[in-house]
């Protein structure tokens, strides 16, 4: 068999890579990994190098072997990764030569996911996702939990709900810590009248370092209660005001967003004074108060390039991808927004092919190529939220509306879907997730065209509750399903007979 001489496509892509024309044989390209996630072999040699970078490291693939310097275990995880993806990409002739330098730009590359709207993803699933983070060179997974935990004497508030419990907690912190990927914690103290107890109480399942606290009305209790516990309090912008203005507490990090005024005001002046700050960025789901089922693609691009730029340009000591994960929203929309992002964080210059590419290939397993151009186009089927409101029953003035347009772009990104193969452990979640919001958008497109209480239309919004129910407890907890199950009854109580 003739083969063609490819360059492997990595993301992030590395700083510095020089591929050479041979290959290293499979029996001597194997290695394996230890108890403490760093590479290991007979013909795999890990070393020390002096590096000005924590997580820098060198790669080299030769005849001899493979071998690795490092600043740090970091480096060495980061290594793998590399090593992960070009693995992936091999043929029978083994992995190809290359000499590699590479570092990221960025020290903390968190990936938030918001868990306190209703909807709490199981432990076998987190994991599936923290190896898919440390695959694309993520360090950090915050779980902002709010209603999502167990507190003590608040049995009521959070009874029938889907929980991380502290057993889960400490089964997915080790999970985690073998992947190189810190867990912590964020609560927002005003949305969940959330203080010093609740913080305390917390915090004792969490090693981490920082203790996101959203943005806190008492923002100095809060601060003080995070020192008493050694712990760094981070605090976001108030929502009301420009960011440029806002001044966090003595010894609290601000987290500047991408998508509120004064950004890149505020970003400059926090380097003025030597602070230390985040940036962060919406991925995009999730939105409009909590019944979003279609990403926003477009707009979560914008910001996160925005916030790399600026995160770069000043300094920022770290960058928080964000997802509030609706009742409703795809969690496999998370990806092309979670990709972009890897791909900036660490610094190197991307495009949504290379992208798309990354994530079919080391994902997603999709020979076809086509599964993540799907979500894709899924994310640009309505980026204004109309079609979301129009299904709940918010939609307004229905004959303002071109449905032709709407439905046009769920068939593009359906076709997608319907010729791709993905062949990764969720694939048919995945898959089934694409389809229900394709069938959300038709729903949503009957009602802006007044066809939304046919006999046809009744019979296609009953299989659409049972697949959001099956889809929901092939991933998540089942504490919530009957909540979120209901709103949709509840849009056409003639048919469910509410």
């Amino acid at each position: 068999m003739e083969y063609k001489l490819r360059t492997p496509k990595l993301l992030p892509p590395p700083k510095k890579a020089v591929w050479g024309g041979g290959f290293l044989e499979w029996e001597k390209a194997e290695f394996q990994i230890d108890d403490a996630g760093l590479p290991c072999g007979a013909f795999l040699t890990l070393e020390r190098g002096d590096f000005d970078n924590p997580e820098a490291y060198r790669l080299r693939v030769s005849e001899d072997g493979i071998s690795i310097a490092s600043a740090s275990d970091a480096g060495a995880r980061a290594a793998l990764q590399t090593l992960r993806q070009i693995g992936m990409q091999a043929d029978s002739r083994g992995f190809r030569f290359v000499e590699m330098e590479d570092s990221p730009d960025i020290g903390a590359r968190c990936f938030c996911l918001d868990v306190s709207r209703g909807r709490v993803p199981t432990l076998a699933d987190m994991r599936l996702f923290a190896d898919r983070l440390s695959l694309f060179k993520y360090n950090r997974l915050e779980l902002r939990l709010g209603g999502a935990y167990p507190f003590e004497g608040r049995e009521r508030e959070w009874a029938g709900r889907g929980l991380f419990t502290p057993k889960k907690i400490a089964a997915l912190k080790k999970y985690c810590a073998a992947l190189g990927i810190e867990l912590s914690c964020g609560l927002d103290a005003s949305e969940f009248r959330c203080g010093s107890r609740e913080i305390s109480e917390i915090s004792a399942n969490f090693d981490c370092a920082d203790f996101d606290a959203g943005s806190p009305d008492d923002a100095s209790e809060l601060c003080s209660a995070c020192a008493e516990l050694g712990k760094r309090s981070l605090c976001a912008a108030p929502d009301a005001g420009s960011q440029a203005d806002f001044s966090a507490p003595a010894g609290a990090v601000p987290i500047f967003s991408a998508s509120r005024e004064g950004f890149a005001e505020a970003c400059a002046k926090a380097h003025s004074q030597n602070r230390a700050f985040f940036v962060s960025a919406n991925a995009g789901i999730g939105f409009w108060n909590d019944i979003g089922f279609l990403p926003r693609l477009d707009s979560a691009k914008a910001e996160i390039d925005a916030a790399s730029n600026a995160a770069k340009k000043y300094g920022a000591e770290g960058f928080v991808l964000c997802a509030e994960l609706s009742p409703y929203a795809p969690f496999a929309a998370v990806y092309p927004p979670l990709a972009r992002a890897a791909a900036k964080m660490w610094g190197g210059e991307s495009s949504e092919e290379a992208e798309c590419e990354a994530l079919d290939s080391f994902a997603f397993y999709d020979a076809s190529g086509d599964f993540a151009r799907a979500l894709c186009a899924l994310g640009r089927i309505d980026g204004d939220g109309i079609l979301e409101c129009a299904f709940f029953g918010l939609g307004g003035d229905n004959a303002a509306f071109d449905t032709d347009d709407f439905e046009g772009a769920a068939d593009f990104a359906m076709g997608l879907a319907a010729t791709s193969k993905p062949e990764c452990r969720d694939a048919s979640i995945l898959s089934a997730e694409i389809a229900l919001a394709g069938a959300m958008v038709r729903r949503a497109v009957d009602v802006l065209r007044g066809r939304g209480k046919t006999a046809e239309s009744g019979t296609a919004l009953k299989f659409l509750v049972s697949d959001f129910e099956n889809i929901w407890n092939a991933r998540n907890e089942t504490g919530g399903l009957w909540e979120a199950s209901a709103k949709i009854r509840a849009t056409a109580p003639e048919i469910f007979k509410l």
